[in-house]
């Protein structure tokens, strides 16, 4: 893996030049990103890590290099340091917050497994951040013939392939009486219908689990849209996030949409940074809380990178919209207990045997502390202990595109980011 990223870079030929310095606020924002993820990393470490110290000094050498648009600075150039680059064009659509939102997303793609960013994503940024050894840094910004120009060189280095770049906090493994059998089959097929509609479901306490001696939740009869296919694309983020809303829409507002309301995937692909190369639940909520997100009809999904993003639908057309979104904690509990007013949006970890999964209760086969993909949970089975998850990965998939995963433990990380929701 290369301690030098070059990313979005064109070849240019400068015909002017206006350097940009940080403002005061922007150079807070700066700092204060870099603070926030390495005080909370994701996942947790086992110890603090050393807080960084912002060097005045390595951001003069920095700017020296960018303010001539092009080349890497002297310290990452000698090996003694980590250094990062990105384009942004036109220079309006840059800000620092959206540079800095964009790399703290990177820890999602850094797989844990093998130590390394996962295939045709970019983690590197966000690594150096988070890298135990490194204990100072530097930032610049430039505009450069009306593109913005932003970097950030790292001491010492970091970034190496297979090694971790900080000890994760290890969660303690299921015993094995805790664990059922990966491809068990559940001893009756779950209802389809659910035993509690959102007017018949009693409030319980959010930090307990619902007292039932035999609680089902199901939402797939009348209240989740059919099963979705993302393709080649890692845009799982986004059709979690939209199957929420569609079914959330749809308990609060009465299904006899559930086999049309059919909302747009591609526009929060189009409009949110990484695309097709992965993404997180909240943003879309955050994206599209106000100006509301597309129709499929108006915006129809191409499983591509690289499309305008509008954030008005053509000919005036409507715009589905919410109120706002919730979210749960890391707990059991809280998850449940919200399941039973409605689907809610996770991320978790997929490896090979989760690929392969067609019928049973599923569970990882061992404990992931990261995750890689995101579902929609539209049930629980308190009797059996597992969740009903809805894919993005077609009717072949799995069982009929869904899966019963185990809550008897978070082997595949579904609890540690905590879940997402919709508000109508």
């Amino acid at each position: 893996m290369s301690k030098i990223v070059l990313l979005n870079l064109f070849i240019i030929i400068f015909t002017s030049l206006v350097v940009g310095q940080f403002t005061n606020d922007e150079l807070q924002t700066v700092i204060a990103y870099h603070n926030y993820l390495r005080t909370y990393p994701s996942p947790p470490s086992a110890t603090p890590l050393t807080p960084l110290t912002y060097d005045q000094g390595i951001a003069d050498i920095l700017n020296k290099t960018m303010s001539t648009c092009s080349g890497w600075s002297p310290i990452a150039m000698q090996g003694t340091g980590s250094e990062w680059q990105y384009w942004w064009n036109p220079a309006s659509a840059f800000s620092v917050a959206s540079q800095m939102d964009m790399i703290a997303e990177q820890s999602f793609n850094y797989d844990w497994n093998v130590l390394n960013c996962q295939e045709n994503t970019v983690c590197l940024p966000w690594l150096y951040i988070v890298w135990s050894s490194v204990s100072k840094y530097g930032c610049a910004k430039a505009i450069c013939n009306g593109q913005a120009h932003m970097g950030c060189t790292y001491q010492s280095q970091g970034g190496f392939d297979g090694v971790a770049p900080y000890q994760v906090k290890v969660t303690p493994t299921p015993t094995p009486t805790q664990t059922p059998t990966p491809t068990s089959t559940p001893s009756s097929t779950p209802s389809q219908t659910p035993t509690q509609t959102p007017t018949q479901t009693p409030s319980p306490s959010p930090s307990s689990t619902p007292k039932s001696d035999s609680l089902t939740i199901d939402w797939r009869n009348g209240y989740v849209t059919p099963i979705r296919n993302q393709g080649n694309c890692g845009s799982c983020w986004a059709f979690g996030s939209v199957a929420a809303m569609e079914s959330r829409y749809l308990i609060k507002n009465g299904n006899s949409q559930v086999s049309t309301l059919d909302l747009s995937e591609q526009n929060a692909v189009s409009c949110l940074p990484n695309g097709c190369e992965g993404g997180w639940i909240n943003k879309v909520f955050d994206a599209f809380q106000s100006p509301g997100i597309a129709y499929e009809s108006d915006n129809p999904y191409l499983a591509e990178d690289g499309q305008p993003c509008s954030y008005t639908s053509p000919n005036n057309h409507p715009r589905f919209f919410f109120n706002g979104y919730g979210s749960t904690s890391n707990s059991k509990d809280e998850l449940i207990n919200e399941l039973q007013n409605g689907p809610v949006t996770v991320g978790l970890w997929v490896d090979d045997s989760f690929q392969l999964y067609s019928s049973g209760i599923f569970t990882c086969s061992q404990v992931y502390t990261t995750t890689n993909h995101v579902v929609l949970v539209v049930g629980y089975n308190q009797e059996q202990d597992y969740y009903i998850i809805k894919n993005s990965w077609s009717t072949q998939w799995g069982n009929s595109g869904y899966m019963y995963l185990s809550a008897a433990n978070d082997n595949c990380c579904m609890l540690t980011y905590g879940g997402y929701y919709p508000t109508f």
